[in-house]
């Protein structure tokens, strides 16, 4: 059974996770190029940053299949997480790369 959130855009947990997956994907390609360009501490902190938005991103996905399952309707913590999960890694994402095609 599929649960629909009240958002505009994204309305399910498929959905968002093709979001995030494709974010990341785009990411890849100048991360990977920063990685050999820049000094290890640099490119450390781009790295770190890029694990934090996919750990966020793998892990709120992981806690809505959990609750998917036990819920056929969204709770408040599942509308927190999906929208949290909407937002922040997608945002996270965008930043790095503003900053991986400015440095």
């Amino acid at each position: 059974m599929v649960v629909v959130y009240p958002r505009r855009r994204l309305k399910t947990r498929r959905q968002l996770a093709v979001l995030c997956t494709m974010s990341t994907l785009i990411l890849l390609p100048p991360l990977v190029w920063r990685f050999t360009v820049e000094r290890l501490v640099i490119s450390m902190a781009l790295g770190g940053l890029a694990l934090v938005a996919a750990s966020l991103a793998f892990r709120g996905l992981g806690f809505l299949a959990t609750q998917e399952q036990q819920h056929c309707e969204p709770t408040a913590d599942m509308t927190f997480v999906f929208t949290a999960v909407a937002v922040y890694p997608l945002a996270i994402n965008a930043f790095l790369l503003i900053l991986l095609t400015e440095m």
